[in-house]
């Protein structure tokens, strides 16, 4: 633990833009893939269901909610 400690310094802006760029380029696969299991399932079921909410008014609450699941 030592050791570590005494590696710790104080990074720059362009050190943690560095360090960040570098994760996300190590894992963007990943990253790709769980956006698209989040964000996928939520289309198709607002894609179903909002040809119904004007006839059906008690589906309103659940595509407000796919709607919020697909926000940023």
């Amino acid at each position: 633990m030592k050791a570590s400690l005494e590696n710790l310094r104080p990074m720059s802006a362009q050190d943690i833009l560095d360090i960040g760029f570098r994760l996300y380029r190590s894992n963007f696969w990943l990253l790709v893939k769980v956006y698209a299991v989040l964000y996928v399932p939520c289309n198709v079921g607002l894609a179903i269901i909002m040809p119904f909410v004007g006839q059906n008014p008690w589906l309103i609450p659940l595509a407000v909610l796919l709607y919020l699941a697909n926000a940023p």
